[in-house]
């Protein structure tokens, strides 16, 4: 985190109460406050300006890869719209599908990014996670995850080539350490170890 990331992150924890005299009583949603700190304090905080540290690492590792194709993935629009406009900033192009993006605009993008004519693309969790398929990229990055499993697995598999040939692809999770963010990562770890054990279990059990 920056400073100015880390104060507000410890001033909404502080904060973090269940009482009668507060603006929420959910503790669910005061979690994802700090989950919504740690990917942009700009969704949450409108003082906030400075880039969050998760887009800089973006920015850095596209410049360092200049030759990956890379899928950038979060269930959060505002930090999308951010992570857009930076890049429009050093002049990287990209394809998008977020929001209710209308089925033309999703198609020219998915196209651009197959044909190789951008090497990036954004995709909002809801709307990538299942039904589309990018065999061209290389590696996809989190920004952050969906809690059922099933849909993170659908969303890492966008990258699967059709004809089913194993290569070699990436999976890049951008999370802060000692923070709550860190805490829902290994709750999902552990949930996707759990779901990969059952599945072995079935398979010998029909002795595949």
């Amino acid at each position: 985190m920056d400073s100015q990331q880390e104060q507000i992150y410890k001033s909404v924890r502080d904060d973090f109460q269940f009482q009668n005299d507060i603006d929420c009583e959910n503790a669910l949603v005061q979690l994802t406050r700090l989950q919504q700190i740690c990917i942009d304090p700009s969704m949450l905080v409108a003082s906030y300006e400075p880039i969050a540290p998760k887009i800089k690492r973006i920015v850095k590792f596209i410049k360092k890869n200049p030759n990956a194709n890379i899928l950038i993935i979060s269930k959060k629009r505002m930090c999308l719209d951010n992570l857009m406009r930076v890049l429009q900033g050093f002049s990287i192009n990209y394809s998008s599908i977020v929001g209710k993006d209308s089925l033309k605009s999703r198609l020219m993008n998915i196209e651009n990014f197959q044909n190789g004519i951008t090497k990036i693309m954004i995709l909002q969790f809801d709307t990538g996670k299942e039904g589309l398929t990018l065999p061209k990229a290389d590696c996809t990055i989190f920004l952050d995850r969906d809690f059922a499993q099933g849909y993170n697995e659908q969303a890492e598999a966008r990258m699967t080539p059709l004809d089913g040939r194993k290569v070699c692809k990436y999976v890049i999770d951008l999370v802060m350490k000692n923070t709550v963010e860190e805490s829902i990562h290994e709750i999902l770890i552990k949930k996707k170890e759990s779901i990969n054990s059952v599945n072995t279990i079935f398979k010998i059990i029909k002795g595949e």
